[in-house]
């Protein structure tokens, strides 16, 4: 796990402290065990049928959860300011599971409009991208990282700086809490909003289970636990929406605690 950033110190009789201190403690890296990972993502023409949250939703060929680890690339066909040394993104950092599920993060230089080379590591997820730029400060156009096969398993959008995806894949040797989730719909439109898992995800035949349902959103919906949503290792979590007219603009999200296995 040396990829995984350091996860803090002991903090005695933690449950005796009100919520909100508790959760700050755990984003402030204070408690030994514990992470904090936000996942937001959005959909600026989701349509009438079932779709996760995120921007590669548009992408073809996209597939957010592929059934093997592969090597990843960036798509050919970017701006040639998006380069090594150019004034867009230069480089992208990419976040993600091998093929034990195992936490593995490596950064990989950009092209232009020509694709990347390919990565070291291989992904079966991948569930960040954050660029790193030139003097422009941004991503000049939308990046598209590709496992090998050709399928869009991550993406940002041009200007956005890093992926904007609501799916995550609990590591192994972890368990998610989510205490809160979130959407928003654009204009007066309406949409049925889900959040979902996907368990034993690293198998053959993952299991979907509905976990939560936001009914006839107009505007913003909120929906906070006051006990976690509990998911084991080697589960995807992931929100999906419906919208009630095609076009709609859909955005959500949900804090994830990461917590070590013993903690």
């Amino acid at each position: 796990m040396s990829n995984y950033p350091k996860i803090g110190k002991e903090w005695p009789g933690s449950m005796n402290y009100p919520q909100s201190t508790f959760y700050h403690a755990i984003a402030c890296d204070e408690i030994k065990g514990h992470l904090s990972v936000g996942k937001f993502g959005s959909n600026d023409a989701a349509g009438t049928s079932e779709t996760i949250i995120w921007s590669g939703a548009a992408v073809p060929s996209s597939n957010p959860f592929p059934a093997a680890a592969a090597k990843v690339l960036v798509r050919a066909g970017g701006n040639a300011s998006d380069d090594d040394g150019g004034t867009g993104a230069n480089s992208i950092t990419i976040y993600g599971l091998n093929a034990t599920w195992d936490i593995v993060s490596e950064t990989i230089l950009l092209a232009g409009a020509a694709a990347s080379a390919q990565s070291t590591n291989s992904y079966i997820r991948v569930y960040r991208v954050a660029v790193t730029s030139g003097s422009g400060g941004v991503n000049v156009a939308a990046i598209i990282l590709d496992q090998v096969a050709g399928e869009c398993i991550a993406h940002v959008q041009a200007g956005k700086g890093q992926s904007t995806q609501c799916f995550y894949p609990v590591p192994r040797g972890y368990k998610a809490h989510v205490p809160i989730i979130e959407a928003y719909v654009d204009s007066n439109k309406v949409a049925l909003i889900q959040m979902w898992q996907r368990v034993s995800a690293n198998t053959a035949t993952p299991s979907k289970r509905l976990v939560q349902e936001l009914f006839g959103i107009i505007g913003g919906a909120r929906s906070a636990f006051d006990l976690p949503k509990q998911f084991p290792e080697y589960t995807d979590v992931y929100m999906t929406s419906v919208a009630g007219a095609a076009g709609s603009g859909i955005s959500g999200m949900f804090d994830v605690i990461l917590i070590k296995n013993g903690s």
